[in-house]
């Protein structure tokens, strides 16, 4: 009703960019998204380009990705300076 994208979507965003991520660096197991804090900040409407950076990282046997989703404008530019839309955490498992 207010024409920006549905809250719902960044979680699944956020998920797959993170699957793909482990992939490529040799994580080839089915996982599970077990946990996830997020926090949003500006909305996102159809038709913005809009980028996922993310960092892996590994703790004991579980698999994590810190992600942010930019504007096209900030995603030019140094990370550091961006002004994220939305922040994520998440948690993965081994099924």
């Amino acid at each position: 009703s207010n024409l920006h994208v549905n809250s719902l979507v960044y979680p699944r965003l956020f998920i797959d960019a993170a699957l793909r991520r482990f992939w490529d660096l040799g994580k080839r197991v089915a996982l599970r998204a077990d946990a996830m804090e997020i926090a949003y900040r500006k909305p996102s409407f159809p038709g913005d380009r809009v980028f996922v950076a993310l960092r892996a990282f590994a703790c004991e046997n579980r698999w994590g990705a810190s992600l942010m989703l930019v504007s096209d404008d900030d995603a030019k530019g140094a990370l550091e300076a961006a002004r994220p839309r939305c922040f994520a955490r998440l948690w993965f498992v081994e099924e």
